[in-house]
């Protein structure tokens, strides 16, 4: 298993690898991807992903590529949807409780707005520490490959 997890790892890489943008074009497109795979907005994160990406100017195949990452942490999702309610809770009010299991994570939509809305804040405060750091991870990648594969004619871009 800790086999296939490198070799999809790698894989993503490689797909980041071959972008013709910036450094800081790739880092912001894969950061936005990844702070959006946080929301509980499973059937949009794509979409919303790439549109984010887009209007912000970034790199919208990494921004793809960075949502699609978040196959690293699928077996946790369930955790994470207790977390980011939990925490968003303390933040926005509830009026019904919900209780969260593995049947109804899928139901986030239907328990109503003020569930949803805590799970979109908790979302939003767990994915944006996650993000930042894979900015700064990403772009230090990407500035590495991109001053060894340029060539004598060409500037390295930041």
């Amino acid at each position: 298993m800790l086999a296939a997890l490198k070799r999809r790892i790698r894989e993503v890489w490689n797909k980041l690898a071959r972008i013709h943008a910036s450094p800081h074009e790739i880092a912001a497109g894969f950061a936005l991807g990844v702070f959006v795979s946080f929301l509980p907005i499973i059937p949009l994160r794509t979409v919303v992903a790439m549109a984010a990406a887009w209007l912000f100017r970034q790199n919208v195949v990494a921004a793809f590529v960075g949502k699609s990452i978040s196959f690293l942490y699928f077996p946790l999702v369930p955790f994470l949807w207790v977390a980011e309610y939990r925490l968003g809770r303390h933040i926005h009010a509830v009026e019904k409780a919900a209780a969260f299991d593995r049947a109804h994570l899928g139901e986030v939509f239907h328990m109503g707005w003020d569930v949803f809305a805590a799970t979109f804040i908790g979302g939003a405060l767990i994915g944006l520490p996650v993000a930042v750091v894979s900015y700064i991870v990403v772009r230090s990648v990407a500035r590495k490959w991109k001053r060894g594969h340029t060539g004598p004619a060409s500037t390295p871009t930041a």
